[in-house]
């Protein structure tokens, strides 16, 4: 991937595919700094492209409700 190619990465409705709407990324990359994180992009031209996504780790909270709901089945299986 080129400087140009990578420096408009994340913007929406950028795509080098023939179908989609070019939103993903930017919406991958809305996603992640909403959650405090960060997506660093690497890329060599020839060599290939590396995309790091960072998210901070939270202590998830559990209500008591949600900790004696039980398991749900899905198709017929638990």
């Amino acid at each position: 991937m080129d400087e140009r190619t990578r420096d408009g990465y994340f913007q929406p409705f950028r795509s080098a595919f023939d179908e989609g709407t070019g939103l993903g990324a930017a919406i991958v990359y809305r996603l992640v700094e909403e959650h405090g994180g960060r997506i660093d992009l690497s890329s060599e031209p020839g060599r290939g492209t590396t995309v790091q996504i960072v998210v901070p780790r939270r202590q998830s909270v559990v209500t008591d409700e949600e900790q004696v709901m039980p398991a749900q089945t899905v198709g017929g299986r638990a």
